[in-house]
């Protein structure tokens, strides 16, 4: 019976292993395969995450320099940004957790996604996109942008 016991144990820790391996790499199309090279999603990955966990710490400009060097945009954008940022919070209260929803990529590309993030903030929930290029040094997030309107339409545009 105690060999039944330890089975099953085993049985549950390497499903729960595998589970939570799967849950760490690039999100699936529909066919299951990777929709970004892991060597990419390695990459791109912690961006928004970094941002999203200084931003629960601080405001839109702290948020914002943690991920400067991905996020090439000037000091006049960057403070304009921080504002709205700054808004949100102070509109739709702070948030604890974020998801990411999907990534949305150009057939055929490997150099230009998007991806997209909800923020479960205090009274309405915030559906981030980011947009990433591979550019000839790494990458980059070139644009981002959050909306608490349509969260389910945009929802559908990403796997």
């Amino acid at each position: 019976m105690r060999h039944i016991a330890t089975l099953i144990m085993v049985v549950v820790c390497l499903s729960l292993g595998s589970a939570t391996r799967a849950s760490e790499g690039p999100p699936l199309n529909q066919s299951g395969q990777e929709l970004v090279d892991q060597s990419d999603w390695s990459e791109i990955k912690p961006i928004l995450p970094k941002f999203f966990d200084a931003l629960r710490k601080a405001d839109g400009k702290v948020a914002l320099e943690s991920i400067k060097d991905k996020f090439p945009i000037t000091s006049a954008s960057a403070n304009l940004l921080a504002l709205k940022i700054d808004e949100l919070i102070g509109s739709f209260g702070s948030f604890n957790s974020y998801d990411l929803v999907g990534i949305r990529a150009l057939p055929r590309g490997k150099r230009l996604y998007e991806i997209a993030y909800v923020t479960w903030n205090a009274s309405t929930p915030a559906l981030w996109e980011g947009t990433f290029y591979k550019r000839n040094d790494g990458w980059v997030l070139m644009t981002l942008s959050f909306n608490t309107d349509g969260i389910f339409e945009k929802a559908r545009e990403y796997r």
